[in-house]
């Protein structure tokens, strides 16, 4: 299929050139890339055949323009011959003018089009283009204010994928280690397993939390991962399974012992589960079980799935990170969306997925506020990716945050 792709693209294109290459005239190759401009953009033309035509044309403008203006006219005409003070004129009068948004936006549009270099000189072109923006934006400014929600939206033709409250939900149960290991994943996995899944969640998944670095020893461990000549790569792989030693030694246990994981297709999904007489017993159950503390149950918002494939088995191996409440939750989401999601998707993993915590079920405050999983085949995978630039990466940006994450090593259950 790809081979037919490329073969119809140079056909396409092969057309394309002598007749490009065989316009001689200034006026009528920016005539034709004007049309081309305006009258096919896709859908009509392919994306890439659109763009490659164009940058094609405007390249053979761009040489013509010097073979055939004067030099002192390269900087005060277009190539029409237009003198660039009265193009100026125009379309900003025409911008004062517009008593519409839509007519504005047309003159802006216009005007881009039109002129966009080579047609016109770099330099003008772009002090015309800011002063009819300063007009549209003090325009929208003005006006969008007075606008609703659904105003907007029906006036900028935007649709939307999903609304508030319909992405996907999930019912997120944190086990702190209990009195009698042996005792509890019997009960849990006889008992407990059962009734969680007759609250009717589109998929339940239990992990048994292998190791964990604490929030205490978080900080100390992370920083020496990032020591790379202190701390070889060798030693980084010895490190992650041996948490537990390294927790021990310190006198600091392991908060959670389990965590179970009931996803829904949107948060009315999980309202309604979480309303029912099965959900009441199985909370219930779920509390009677834990001896070593209250379960915390957690409603997440997942708003990032990456590499995920709908009906297949999420990998075996998990690490998650664990964002505790943030002091300062404006200034952390704009770290987050612009410094640690970009990071933690280039990180190596068969998947990720990213969830909000947008409260509990109790309505008890949440300890956590975003939470982070990565997936992995086994162990060994989840090693080597310990070792990699991109991961070090998002540790370097988790050492300069407080309060720092807790980080989790789970398996299935």
């Amino acid at each position: 299929m790809a081979q037919i792709t490329v073969a119809a693209e140079s056909k396409y294109r092969e057309k394309w050139l002598p007749k490009i290459q065989s316009y001689d005239s200034l006026e009528k190759l920016t005539d034709a890339l004007v049309d081309w401009r305006f009258n096919s953009r896709p859908p009509k033309e392919r994306s890439g055949d659109y763009r490659w035509v164009e940058a094609k044309m405007e390249e053979h403008l761009a040489k013509l323009k010097a073979e055939k203006m004067a030099s002192n006219d390269l900087l005060t005409q277009t190539t029409r011959g237009e003198a660039l003070d009265p193009v100026r004129e125009n379309y900003i009068k025409q911008a004062k003018e517009a008593d519409d948004i839509i007519k504005l936006e047309s003159v802006v549009e216009e005007f881009r089009e039109r002129y966009r270099p080579p047609i016109m000189p770099v330099h003008d072109y772009l002090q015309i283009e800011r002063e009819l923006c300063e007009i549209l934006l003090r325009y929208r400014g003005e006006r969008w204010w007075d606008l609703d929600v659904q105003e907007l939206r029906k006036y900028r033709g935007a649709k939307m994928v999903k609304a508030d409250g319909q992405f996907a939900h999930s019912l997120m149960v944190f086990y702190p280690k209990p009195k009698n290991a042996a005792s509890f994943d019997k009960v849990y996995m006889e008992e407990h397993v059962p009734l969680a899944k007759k609250l009717g969640a589109k998929l339940f998944r239990a992990n048994k939390v292998v190791s964990t670095i604490p929030r205490g020893l978080a900080k100390p461990i992370l920083s020496a991962l990032m020591k790379s000549r202190l701390v070889p790569d060798s030693v980084i792989s010895f490190l992650f399974p041996h948490i537990d030693l390294i927790r021990a030694m310190s006198g600091e246990g392991a908060p959670y012992y389990l965590t179970a994981e009931l996803h829904f297709d949107d948060l009315a999904s999980l309202e309604v589960a979480a309303g029912s007489s099965a959900a009441k017993e199985a909370i219930g159950h779920a509390m009677e079980i834990s001896t070593g503390g209250a379960p915390s149950l957690m409603i997440l918002e997942s708003d990032l799935a990456l590499d995920e494939v709908a009906g297949k088995a999420r990998p075996p191996v998990k690490l998650t990170i664990c964002f505790p409440r943030q002091p300062d939750v404006d200034a952390f989401e704009d770290v987050w969306v612009n410094d640690i999601v970009p990071m933690a998707m280039k990180i190596p993993c068969e998947s990720l997925k990213a969830y909000k915590v947008t409260g509990t079920v109790d309505g008890s405050p949440a300890p956590f506020h975003r939470i982070a999983e990565l997936y992995y085949n086994d162990q060994e995978q989840m090693k080597a990716t310990v070792c990699t630039q991109e991961i070090r990466d998002v540790i370097a940006k988790i050492l300069s945050m407080s309060p720092v994450p807790l980080v989790i090593i789970s398996e299935n259950a």
